[in-house]
């Protein structure tokens, strides 16, 4: 499933976009808090969701608080750029992220 969320192609990041990282068995949450002027890069900030444990086998969780504003950790940032047709870190490893809001997977756990 996560292969599948992911997109490889280009796509111009938006200001307070949601974006997963799809990893080989799990996702981190990350929200863009900075884009290049170019469009060719930005800044995600990680969240830092609180699991709510609704019954045996139910992984919730809540990524804003009860005043909306989201839970995000400002001590783990990470810039990426797009070249070399994939979205990469400053590092230059390639990273999978599947781009838009949480709401739109069918997966609340994102």
């Amino acid at each position: 499933m996560n292969w599948q969320m992911a997109n490889p192609n280009y796509r111009k990041p938006n200001l307070g976009e949601d974006v997963s990282e799809c990893m080989w068995t799990n996702r981190r949450a990350w929200r863009v808090t900075a884009v290049d002027a170019d469009g060719k890069g930005a800044t995600l900030t990680r969240y830092t969701p609180k699991y709510i444990d609704k019954a045996y086998g139910d992984e919730s969780y809540e990524y804003d608080d009860a005043d909306g504003n989201p839970l995000l950790d400002e001590r783990q940032t990470m810039h990426i750029r797009y070249k070399y047709k994939s979205w990469r870190t400053d590092s230059g490893r390639k990273i999978d992220l599947a781009w838009g809001r949480r709401d739109e997977y069918r997966d609340p756990s994102f």
